[in-house]
């Protein structure tokens, strides 16, 4: 073989280490942002999770227990479960303020662990996003999820309104 055709199948060589390199960092780079979303996701599963699960619960205890005789006056405060309540048996949306749980998912790479904090407290109809200190009959839940893996914490909210029909 001459010169010429030496330094040809060289170059080929080059290109082709070059495009393989390329392909490689391609998939793995794909593999990553797959895993990321996967992380997110499962965070946002989370908080909606926990959102939907408040939604199925009654506005506050003294309706549970038919005290609630003056609205909004009679209704809890502070909020937070009783002494013999215990996740996830809680029976109003206020019981879930404080809640810290860990969340142990099980991926397809490692075992990931998300931190779930729960917050509620009354708001006013006219601003929803400040928690107050009298009752009201509108009380907001936060969720917030973070974990290692996830690059912002997830926080999803949703307010909660008491009407009698």
């Amino acid at each position: 073989m001459g010169e010429r055709e030496m330094i040809l199948v060289l170059g080929a060589l080059i290109f082709f280490s070059m495009t393989s390199l390329s392909v490689n960092r391609f998939c793995l780079d794909n593999n990553e942002v797959m895993m990321k979303s996967e992380f997110d996701y499962f965070a946002i599963s989370l908080a909606q999770g926990i959102i939907e699960e408040v939604k199925t619960r009654e506005f506050d205890s003294a309706i549970v227990f038919g005290t609630a005789h003056t609205i909004p006056d009679d209704f809890t405060y502070p909020l937070g479960p009783r002494n013999d309540e215990s996740y996830p048996n809680y029976n109003d949306v206020d019981d879930y303020n404080g809640l810290n749980l860990t969340v142990t998912a099980d991926t397809n790479g490692p075992k990931v662990d998300y931190n779930v904090s729960v917050s509620a407290g009354y708001v006013e109809e006219y601003d929803i996003d400040t928690f107050v200190s009298h009752k009201t009959l509108h009380k907001k839940v936060v969720v917030t999820v973070t974990s290692d893996y996830i690059s912002a914490p997830v926080i999803l909210s949703h307010v909660y309104s008491y009407y009698e029909f």
